[in-house]
């Protein structure tokens, strides 16, 4: 999910709630968020870093 990168400018820095509830309309597992936020993130990280490496 590529928007995972998208977090509050101010406060916690984290996704909104709209990032949390498209994950779960997506069958994902969001029981732990912060767990999940962190994972995706370093999932859309490896990605666009291969791709940027081509």
């Amino acid at each position: 999910m590529l928007s995972v990168v998208v977090v509050h400018k101010h406060g916690d820095m984290e996704p909104g709630p709209g990032f949390f509830e498209l994950a779960k309309h997506l069958g994902r597992d969001t029981k732990d968020l912060l767990r999940f936020w962190i994972d995706e993130l370093k999932k859309v990280h490896a990605y666009w870093s291969v791709k940027a490496a081509v």
